[in-house]
């Protein structure tokens, strides 16, 4: 599902036609990837989209125009919510087509109704309005620039800085974020005066207003508080919606594979899909001696499934740099670069990838994700050796405080160095928290304040976006934990059901028994292991690579942190961070950074992770913001 985008402009444009072609080839970052400019009938508003060429799904993107209304779907929608005559249309994947016939049964407010991750632009000729519309939970990414020009939605931000439409410059602050944190937070986009769009939500506009509204219709905790229904219950209501998911996916149209690590999500959801009947082969990543692939090449074992096996190369990721920065909208970790040689070869080979993203986050335990760290700490503080901290456990929260401190244990903090890096002070965690508690989540009750947090603001939805966004490109992504029945039972689960992965085991023994007990990879032990075992787990394994000096990612058997180093690639980001572009950024001080690039690779210091976010950003940079404007 490569993207979609639509403008509509305040004032006549001779050249908006021009301009819309030039953002259909742009979103068309690969040879194997076509656009197109939809028809809307109006001078003042374009839309457009573009996809990969010969897949069954029409790699992920839909277009569609009636006499009134015209609309391009970035992703694809599962289901509509009530009946609108849309059941033909998504039966052969015809979204677009669908979210009309929703859009002229339900007016303004269709997106509420209908299921799946998608973003779409939509143009009314009889009203003259555009609507930007996300889902539910916001999982396919939709940019929005508001300003006197027009407004202006787009799924990637590179070809959106490129278009002319308005001045595009780096943001500082968002700059600095990104180094800092490795992440974007909030609604933070690298483009000054553009936002990300938040979920479930439509932006409305005409040629005549001067900006958009924007609605929302739906909002974390509006199902009502968990814990009114015992356990059991809410175990045999999520079984049952897991089944159901599993069924409309396997029933979508095109050819399925499925990311498989061998972990709790992937069993799971592959698990599912095959004991329905799905036809699919399955893909790994892994070095020599990864549990990745040996625990995944059992499962395939145990249910006669292709496994595909590919390995994690440091000259991948040399010869990927490049067009991995313009996919990820110039922020991210630019290491994971080494997924594009996968995504190339199953292309033709797959419509969809059945994956379990955010299925840790719903049915797992935050408490399993907390540092060691920080476990160390609060033990230390029960034992009266050091200062009292937030307690480990989910269930001690109570207060806007409480999550603030809990999230940080959670997240790494930013790197004191950046502050000589950037111009802009890295922005604190802690604050902009602070700031969404007071303004977008302050109607949200305390029970769902984390989860909302997480998904929409911090290391959930952006965190995800960053891991399926290569794969977007080359074929569409599915999962069940898209589905709006399960994630509503996932978080209805009270967090004293979910720790130390309570829900998650109990769903696997009764839907998949056969798995459940397998070991699990990133610990080598089976998924029914407790929380102390866990930490301790990870507390041995780090001292262990203290003392080896060796440090692997056990699931992979690959540390690409180290790639940096490998000398073609240093030589590589070398000549980068001291060419006359990078040195005179006005977003950081290029001296500063390559003068600690070169202490990097003495040994000096350690910021490998800073030094990728720098890449990506100078990549980025001369992809979408150097070249002319000239059409």
């Amino acid at each position: 599902m490569p993207g979609i985008f639509g403008f509509i402009l305040r004032h006549p444009n001779s050249e908006a036609r021009r301009i819309a072609d030039r953002l259909s080839r742009d979103l068309s970052l690969f040879d194997h990837q076509t656009g197109e400019v939809v028809e809307t009938g109006s001078e003042h508003v374009m839309l457009g989209r573009s996809w990969i060429e010969g897949g069954e799904s029409d790699g992920g993107s839909s277009s569609h125009a009636t006499p009134d209304v015209a609309c391009v779907v970035d992703g694809y929608i599962v289901r509509t919510r009530e009946d609108c005559g849309a059941a033909t249309a998504l039966a052969a994947g015809e979204y677009a087509q669908a979210a009309i016939l929703a859009y002229e049964r339900f007016g303004v407010d269709f997106g509420s109704r209908l299921e799946g991750p998608f973003s779409l632009v939509l143009h009314d000729r009889r009203t003259g309005q555009l609507l930007g519309v996300t889902d539910r939970h916001g999982l396919s990414p939709l940019y929005r620039y508001d300003g006197p020009e027009g407004a202006f939605f787009c799924s990637l931000l590179g070809p959106m800085a490129r278009s002319g439409l308005f001045p595009a410059r780096v943001d500082p602050a968002a700059a600095a974020t990104s180094l800092g944190h490795q992440h974007m937070f909030y609604r933070q986009s690298l483009l000054e005066d553009v936002v990300a769009q938040g979920p479930a939500s439509v932006a409305v506009t005409t040629a005549d207003e001067s900006a958009c509204t924007i609605r929302r219709f739906w909002n974390y905790g509006q199902d009502g508080p968990r814990g009114e229904a015992p356990f059991r219950q809410r175990l045999d209501e999520l079984c049952d919606a897991l089944l159901s998911a599993i069924d409309r996916i396997v029933a979508l149209p095109g050819r399925l594979f499925t990311s498989l690590s061998g972990g709790l999500d992937s069993r799971l959801v592959a698990g599912l899909a095959l004991s329905r009947g799905a036809k699919m082969e399955a893909w790994t990543f892994g070095g020599p001696g990864a549990p990745d692939l040996e625990i995944a090449g059992e499962i395939c074992r145990r249910h006669g499934m292709p496994h595909n096996t590919y390995g994690a190369e440091p000259a991948d990721l040399l010869a990927n740099l490049e067009a991995y920065a313009s996919v990820i909208n110039g922020s991210g970790p630019m290491h994971f670069a080494f997924a594009l040689e996968r995504c190339r070869d199953l292309l033709g080979r797959t419509d969809r990838v059945l994956n379990g993203y955010r299925g840790g986050l719903l049915l797992g335990s935050y408490t399993s994700d907390r540092g060691v760290h920080h476990r160390l700490r609060w033990w230390k503080g029960r034992l009266g050796l050091g200062p009292t901290v937030v307690s480990p456990d989910l269930g001690d929260i109570r207060t806007d405080e409480d999550v603030i401190a809990f999230y940080g244990a959670i997240r790494h903090h930013a790197a004191p160095r950046l502050r000589q890096w950037a111009p802009a002070p890295v922005p604190s965690v802690d604050a902009m928290m602070r700031d969404a508690f007071d303004g977008p989540l302050a109607d949200t009750p305390m029970d769902y304040r984390l989860e909302q947090w997480m998904e929409e603001y911090g290391g959930g939805r952006h965190g995800t976006l960053v891991s399926i966004l290569p794969d977007r490109h080359f074929y569409g992504d599915a999962s069940l934990f898209y589905d709006y029945d399960v994630r509503d039972r996932c978080v209805a689960l009270d967090p004293r059901d979910r720790r130390g992965n309570r829900a998650y085991v109990e769903v696997l023994k009764r839907l998949l028994p056969d798995l459940a007990e397998l070991t699990y990879a990133n610990t080598g032990f089976p998924a029914s292991m407790s929380g102390t075992q866990l930490v301790a787990n990870r507390a041995l394994r780090r001292l262990k690579e203290r003392v080896t000096g060796r440090r692997r990612v056990r699931s992979t058997n690959v540390d690409s942190r180290e790639w940096l180093r490998e000398p073609a690639i240093a030589e590589y980001c070398g000549d980068l961070v001291n060419s006359a572009s990078f040195l005179s950024r006005p977003w950081w001080n290029g001296a500063v950074v390559a003068a600690d690039f070169d202490g990097y690779l003495a040994g000096t210091c350690s910021m490998q992770n800073e030094f990728w976010a720098a890449v990506t950003l100078e990549l980025f940079a001369r992809r979408w913001l150097d070249r002319p404007d000239s059409l």
